[in-house]
């Protein structure tokens, strides 16, 4: 059994140099003061040569070739309060400065096919002034992202990165690399071993080699295909914003939508989501897309021409989405984070945000319990739950962008909920405000909260209506002499038995438990 606390010196290996394996590099390095070692199969992911005194590594250039492959596929991140919290814990600098470089988004801009939009914040206004709005999410371009992450890892002195490492072999504390550029064999060794290389994990499969791990894939129906819109340039010189930027603008169209988050540059980085068979028609059939686009979001294309909508379409590719699984997430000396542990279907705009608290939490275990195996045991235990209900949120999230936002009973249930959210505070609150921005209750908690306000408002709401039947029935049917009950009240006690039988059905639309089920 491992037990860190008694090493003087430790070593920590983190396979993977994306978003969530640098801030677990240097969640380690900055709480512990161990030694990390980064490995990535791949040359280098920095934009440009840079040097770090401190290890003596240099960062090699990405080509120009796979960064524009990458470019024309990469879509925004939201970084909401979860993720922000995991920064701040681990450097409270890196998480202003994530603040800094991203657009607050107050709310959601519902455009109907009409043309028509709606504002739906999500959550309560400052009293003060209506227009300033307490909670917010931030849109993040990744590729800023991750170059500010990796910035702050190349100025740690406790980070060594190692490119061209792809992970071929691990047993216990012992790691195999093979160079895919000089066909080097490199074997080294670490006291933990953290995944965070993404959906595909190398360390992933070789942990199934030596556990029972169950693993699941679900492809997800809707695959995307970005477009950008650039700014407007007026007669005068000056750059105007195509939309609000404040607020993530969707055209919510059932089967499919189209969302469209801004950048600090006025650009905004759009995301159809649809079946891979329209959007694969949209790319080959020219006259198709030059009648689809104008009809379907007449509101968005008064921003973009569709001969720039058709050019983007040729050249940008159709990314296809699913959802990865597994369980447990650990071994005695192994642990998965982010992708590697569990890949979110980006419907909700939270994957990032879950790999994020995947660090934290993973800290916080090791702090709390210093011997390794029984840490790492408590965190897939911790995680498990959370994983399960955050990946059902996400699957259910699509209908609501592409359906229920434009529906009376949604917009009449949002009302509600922001009402009894500002009578009782943090007693009460939204589904999407709590798996956002409550960064102090687990997923699984979240889920188990919102169910039981529906089946409060479930209550009352077939309460009111009982009693609406009972009271139209009974003024209608007069009282008899020498009856101890009248023909209305028995009369009405038999349809409101009937209605609290058939309720549930004709409630199904309006109660939002139902997408916390499973397969929703």
């Amino acid at each position: 059994m491992s037990d860190l606390s008694k090493k003087p010196t430790k070593r920590v290996a983190v396979i993977g140099t994306g978003l969530v394996g640098c801030l677990a590099a240097l969640g380690i390095a900055n709480k512990f003061g161990w030694q990390v070692d980064i490995y990535d199969s791949r040359s280098g992911a920095f934009p440009m040569p840079f040097y770090n005194p401190f290890n003596g590594v240099w960062l090699m250039v990405m080509t120009e070739t796979d960064k524009a492959a990458d470019d024309r596929k990469t879509i925004n991140l939201a970084l909401s309060a979860r993720g922000l919290r995991a920064f701040a814990e681990i450097d409270p600098e890196l998480a202003a400065e994530m603040k800094r470089i991203g657009v607050p988004l107050n709310g959601r801009m519902v455009h109907d096919l009409h043309g028509n939009a709606n504002f739906q914040p999500y959550g309560p206004h400052n009293e003060a002034s209506p227009f300033i709005f307490l909670i917010a999410i931030f849109s993040i371009n990744r590729v800023t992202m991750i170059n500010l992450l990796k910035d702050a890892v190349a100025e740690c002195p406790l980070i060594k990165m190692h490119f061209s490492h792809k992970l071929a072999r691990c047993s216990g504390t012992r790691m195999e690399f093979d160079n895919p550029a000089s066909g080097a064999h490199i074997v080294a060794h670490a006291d933990l071993i953290i995944g965070a290389d993404g959906a595909y994990s190398a360390l992933r499969e070789q942990m199934r080699r030596q556990v029972k791990m169950d693993t699941s894939t679900r492809w997800a129906p809707l695959s995307y295909l970005k477009i950008e819109v650039v700014p407007r340039r007026l007669p005068n010189g000056e750059v105007e914003d195509a939309f609000d930027p404040r607020v993530l603008h969707i055209w919510p169209r059932k089967e499919f939508l189209l969302i469209a988050p801004s950048n600090p540059d006025k650009t905004f980085t759009c995301v159809l989501w649809a079946p891979d068979a329209l959007l694969e028609r949209l790319q080959r059939d020219e006259d198709f897309a030059r009648d689809f686009f104008p009809r379907t979001f007449p509101s968005f294309m008064r921003a973009i021409s569709i001969e720039d909508v058709l050019a983007q379409l040729k050249v940008n590719p159709v990314v296809p989405m699913c959802a990865i699984k597994c369980s447990p997430l650990n071994n005695e000396h192994c642990v998965l984070i982010g992708d590697a542990a569990h890949v979110i279907v980006p419907y909700l705009g939270h994957g990032a945000n879950v790999g994020y608290e995947d660090v934290r939490v993973l800290l916080s275990c090791l702090e709390q319990d210093p011997r390794q195996e029984e840490a790492l045991a408590n965190f897939n235990s911790a995680r498990l739950a959370d994983l399960e209900a955050i990946d059902r949120v996400s699957w259910a999230h699509i209908h609501e962008l592409a359906e229920h936002v434009l529906q009376p009973s949604y917009l009449l249930r949002k009302r509600l909920d922001f009402l009894l959210a500002r009578m009782l505070g943090g007693r009460w609150s939204t589904l999407y405000a709590a798996i956002t921005f409550d960064t102090e209750t687990p997923y699984a908690e979240v889920v188990n909260k919102i169910r039981r306000q529906d089946q409060l408002v479930q209550f009352f709401a077939m309460l009111m209506m009982a009693l609406i039947v009972w009271a139209a029935w009974s003024t209608f049917v007069p009282v008899t002499g020498g009856q101890t009950m009248t023909p209305g009240l028995v009369d009405s006690l038999d349809i409101m038995d009937r209605f609290l039988n058939l309720y549930p059905v004709a409630l199904k639309r309006f109660q939002r438990s139902a997408i916390l089920k499973e397969g929703a």
